[in-house]
């Protein structure tokens, strides 16, 4: 039995997949937004919490001017999803995914080009933003951009791996792998290089040693070795592909008809499809649809 947490454009769903791998049920929470992202915050002694993204729209339709806060939602898991807490996030515009580590969760703030933490080990919530001067720009607080649309991020082996691309400015998918000083709370890159020939990269999962990831442009989940820094095995899946999870020998990719750019993706025709690691072929893709309708596209899935 696997569940599922599946942020789409409007809805976040609870999905729970049967030994058979088809939907037995999904639960609808929220049409408010754009949810982008998911991560799960172990509670110890009090229930584990999903976390949410939302992203709110901007003002007049204007990208990156007077950007609202996104908002932070808190669901407890059960059978279904139930939310426990609300509220704006200051200084998170335009997330496109969250990760967790220990008791801190990143928030991936493709608005100002940034990532910022919050620490929820204490009675007090407390945030640190990680300033990217080290991406090409300026991304400064006076001049905050979506400059090089940092748009995914993965923990392994204390290392942070981040996803981006700028295909506007003609810069390619790259990686980029971090790890924090903790005596000094900095952090320095310690790695950054190109993918083959993709300007629309999303998504990380790593996998004894070797990447896998989502080329959303050409509707592909791709195999990738980072020590030879080549393409080992891709698999095309068409539509526009984002989301990835992993459970055992089991790849799991968002498929949505169309890219966050299509306003018809908040009732499009999505699925999941599901992957056989070792034999790397399809071997499932349920369509995401409540009561006979389409859900939207897909921007992450989160595995429980």
């Amino acid at each position: 039995m696997t569940d599922l947490c599946v942020a789409t454009h409007s809805h976040f769903l609870f999905v729970r997949l049967n030994d058979e791998l088809g939907i037995k049920f999904v639960v609808p929470l929220g049409t408010d937004g754009h949810y982008a992202g998911a991560c799960l915050l172990p509670g110890g002694k009090n229930p584990d919490l999903v976390v949410t993204a939302l992203t709110d729209k901007t003002p007049n339709g204007k990208p990156f001017e007077q950007l609202l806060p996104d908002t932070v939602t808190y669901f407890t898991l059960d059978n279904e999803l139930v939310r426990v807490a609300r509220g704006f996030q200051e200084n998170v515009t335009d997330i496109h995914q969250i990760a967790q580590k220990e008791e801190v969760i990143y928030f991936l703030n493709t608005g100002s080009n940034s990532i910022f933490m919050r620490d929820h080990s204490g009675s007090h919530w407390v945030g640190q933003c990680i300033r990217t001067e080290f991406f090409i720009g300026d991304s400064s607080q006076e001049n905050r951009k979506d400059i090089n649309h940092i748009n995914s991020l993965v923990w392994h082996n204390d290392s942070l791996f981040i996803l981006l691309h700028n295909v506007a400015a003609g810069f390619p998918s790259s990686i980029m792998e971090m790890k924090r000083n903790e005596n000094e709370g900095t952090w320095t890159v310690i790695d950054n290089w190109s993918l083959p020939a993709t300007y629309g990269a999303h998504d990380i999962e790593i996998i004894e040693g070797d990447f896998y990831y989502c080329d959303s442009t050409k509707g592909t989940l791709v195999h990738y070795n980072p020590r030879e820094r080549k393409v080992m095995r891709e698999i095309v899946l068409g539509g526009h592909t984002k989301g990835l999870e992993t459970k055992g020998d089991l790849i799991i990719v968002g498929v949505s008809e169309f890219s966050r750019l299509a306003e018809t993706r908040i009732n499009s025709a999505s699925e999941i499809a599901l992957i056989d690691r070792d034999r790397w072929e399809v071997i499932a893709r349920p369509a995401l649809q409540v009561a006979e309708k389409n859900v939207g596209n897909i921007n992450d899935i989160l595995v429980l």
